[in-house]
């Protein structure tokens, strides 16, 4: 279950992360605090503050290799990496993501 952020650097770790986790579709390495690693495709991610009061949240929700779907929140997450060009090839042969190739203009 998501946690709120209890104090000021929880905050801006929130932030932190967020920032490094774009968009959907973005293949990811996310480095958990107690050092396990896990890659998978952002299927979602949710963010805020509840009530209005200053209880800031945020998790993200990715599906792995071997289609596992995993929510994590952002206070257990101590790294994140964009392994796109290492893992793109490899998620789209297993049909977890699909490239589309955008004729120029």
């Amino acid at each position: 279950m998501t946690r709120c952020a209890e104090t000021n650097r929880e905050i801006k770790h929130l932030i932190e992360i967020k920032e490094q986790i774009n968009s959907s579709g973005m293949i990811i390495r996310i480095t958990l605090n107690d050092g396990r690693k896990i890659d998978g495709v952002v299927r979602s991610g949710r963010n805020g503050n509840l009530n209005g009061e200053g209880n800031y949240y945020g998790e993200i929700t990715i599906e792995t290799e071997d289609r596992q779907m995993w929510s994590i929140d952002y206070l257990d997450i101590k790294s994140v990496a964009n392994i796109w060009k290492l893992k793109a090839a490899e998620y789209e042969r297993l049909g977890l993501i699909t490239i589309v190739d955008y004729p120029s203009s």
